[in-house]
C-alpha cells in the first residue's frame, strides 16, 4: 500500500505522483468525443418520432420509415453513456468524504425541483382547469401516485401500454432515478474485482433475459423493455 504524500483533488485524496492529477482530471473532466455520441442519440430519438408520427397521419410504413422507428436505440445509448458517466464519478469519489450526500445532494437539486414542480402545476391548477384539452390526463391523474415516486416505467410495463403523452416521456428518469439509487451503494461497497464481475453480470443477464422473452414469446416485455434497462448501464472505467 502507498503510504507516502497524496494530494486532494476535486474532493478527493489521491497518491502524489506524476500521474496522479492527471488521471483524476481525465476521469472527471469533460470528454469532447461523448458530446457527439450524445449529439447522435438526440437525432436518433428525433428521427424514431418523427417517423411515428408521419405512420400515424399517413397510414403507410414504407421501408425507409422502418429503418427510423430503429431510433429508439438513441434512448439506449443516453443509458450507456449515463452509466459510463456516473459510474467513473463514483469511482473517483469512492475514497472521499462524504461520498454518499455529496452524490445525492447533487442529484436532488439537479432534478426534483423542475420535476415535481412540474407534477404539481400538472395534476393540480391545469388538471382542475383544463383536464380535458391534454389526452389521457385523467387515466394519469388516477395513477399519480406512479410519477411521485418514480415508478412510472413499472405501471407501463404492468398496463403494457402508455398511459399519458404530457407524462410517458418520465418512464426514462425513473429508469435514471432507480440506477441512482443502487448503483452508488453497489460501487461503494463491492471491491474492484467484483465490481468488474458484477458489472459483466449484469450486462450478461439483461441479454440472456431478452433472449428468455423471445424463446417464450416475450410474456414479459413489458418488463424488460421498461424496466430492466439499468441491467445495461454499468460501466467501468
Amino acid at each position: 500500500m502507498f503510504n507516502g504524500p497524496s494530494v486532494k483533488i476535486n474532493g478527493v485524496v489521491r497518491a502524489e505522483g506524476t500521474d496522479a492529477p492527471e488521471l483524476a482530471d481525465r476521469l472527471s473532466g469533460h470528454m469532447l468525443p461523448l458530446d457527439g455520441l450524445r449529439g447522435i442519440a438526440i437525432l436518433m430519438v428525433m428521427l424514431f418520432h418523427f417517423a411515428g408520427e408521419f405512420q400515424r397521419m399517413t397510414g403507410t410504413q414504407p421501408g425507409w420509415l422502418r429503418a427510423l422507428r430503429a431510433g429508439w436505440v438513441g434512448v439506449d445509448l443516453f443509458f450507456v453513456l449515463s452509466g459510463f458517466l456516473i459510474t467513473g464519478i463514483l469511482l473517483n469519489a469512492k475514497t472521499s468524504s462524504g461520498y454518499f450526500r455529496n452524490f445525492y445532494a447533487r442529484r436532488i437539486l439537479r432534478i426534483f425541483p423542475l420535476y415535481f414542480g412540474f407534477l404539481l402545476i400538472l395534476f393540480g391548477p391545469i388538471y382542475w382547469w383544463i383536464p380535458d384539452r391534454i389526452y389521457k390526463l385523467h387515466d394519469a391523474y388516477a395513477n399519480q401516485g406512479w410519477w411521485w415516486l418514480y415508478g412510472s416505467n413499472i405501471l407501463a410495463s404492468r398496463l403494457g401500454e402508455w398511459t399519458c403523452p404530457a407524462v410517458d416521456h418520465f418512464w426514462s428518469l425513473a429508469v435514471e432515478e432507480h440506477f441512482y439509487l443502487v448503483w452508488p451503494l453497489v460501487v461503494y461497497f463491492v471491491g474492484k474485482r467484483d465490481f468488474i464481475f458484477t458489472c459483466g453480470f449484469c450486462i450478461a443477464f439483461a441479454a440472456l433475459f431478452r433472449v428468455y422473452e423471445i424463446i417464450q414469446h416475450q410474456p414479459l416485455a413489458g418488463y424488460t423493455h421498461w424496466y430492466l434497462h439499468n441491467f445495461k448501464r454499468p460501466a467501468v472505467r
